[in-house]
C-alpha cells in the first residue's frame, strides 16, 4: 500500500515523498507496559513494545477492511534501515516490521492514498520515493 506525504505532516522535509510503510516515533509509553520492574529490558520485551507501538501507529494512520484486528503475533521483524542520504534519514532509524493487513485507505488527510501498487508501478520512476521506501523495495525485490 503506497501513499504520498502532503502539506501538514510533522516532518516537512518529506512532503511530496511516496512511502510504502506506515509508522512513526516510538514512545516510552509503548515500552512502559512491557517492563518488569527490574530495570532491564529484555529483547522479547523490547520487540513486543515495538510491535505494540507499530499497532498504535497503524491504528492512527490506516483504515482497514472491516473486521481486521491487528495483533503483535501477526508481525515479523524484518530488520533495521539507516541511511545518511538526507538530513531526515541521518537522524532516524527505521525498525522494519512486516504484517499482512488489507489497508483500504489513509486516515490522516496529510497522507494521500495511492492504493495498492505492483512492483512495476512503484519502481517505474513516476514516484519521488522516500529513501527508506527505496531501500525496502530493493531488498524485497532481491
Amino acid at each position: 500500500f503506497a501513499y504520498q506525504r502532503m502539506q501538514g505532516i510533522g516532518e516537512s522535509r518529506l512532503v511530496g515523498k511516496t512511502c510504502i510503510g506506515f509508522g512513526g516515533h516510538f514512545d516510552y509509553a509503548d515500552l512502559e507496559s512491557h517492563l518488569d520492574g527490574s530495570g532491564i529490558v529484555t529483547s522479547t520485551a523490547l520487540l513486543n513494545a515495538i510491535k505494540a507501538g507499530a499497532i498504535r501507529e497503524l491504528d492512527e494512520e490506516c483504515i482497514f477492511e472491516e473486521g481486521l484486528v491487528l495483533s503483535t503475533e501477526q508481525m515479523g521483524f524484518a530488520g533495521l534501515i539507516y541511511s545518511e542520504a538526507t538530513e531526515v534519514d541521518a537522524v532516524h532509524l527505521a525498525i522494519v516490521l512486516v504484517v499482512e493487513a488489507n489497508v483500504a485507505d489513509c486516515k490522516e488527510e496529510e497522507l494521500r492514498s495511492l492504493g495498492w501498487l505492483t512492483k512495476d508501478e512503484i519502481t517505474c520512476g513516476d514516484f519521488n520515493l522516500e529513501t527508506w521506501t527505496g531501500i525496502a523495495i530493493n531488498e524485497m525485490l532481491k
